[in-house]
């Protein structure tokens, strides 16, 4: 559906739609492109920790929330710690494990 509408109306897809859909392959691969053109988005970041967390992808996820741990202020930690603790609890990382939680 989402392709039809890109081909013949013209659509653009966003990211969220594949997440919303579940097509998390679609997603992160979506996500992935748009990072290459907003290097620094945060909303951008999230969105492909999403996408890692919901294909079990946790050495990456992990890798992806140290670094936007370091520096995050706290409204964005609060949005980072449960995905990054899921990483943490799934690679047995148990210090990463209490910083975020």
């Amino acid at each position: 559906i989402l392709v039809f509408a890109q081909q013949y109306h013209g659509v653009e897809l966003k990211e969220s739609w594949y997440e919303k859909l579940q097509r998390w392959e679609d997603a992160l691969e979506a996500y992935e492109r748009r990072s290459e053109e907003e290097l620094y988005s945060q909303d951008v970041t999230l969105g492909r920790m999403r996408c890692l967390n919901a294909l079990g992808e946790w050495e990456q996820l992990a890798k992806l929330a140290k670094g936007m741990w370091r520096g995050a202020d706290a409204g964005l930690r609060r949005q980072v710690a449960h995905l990054a603790a899921s990483a943490a609890w799934n690679l047995h990382q148990w210090d990463d494990m209490s910083e975020y939680t």
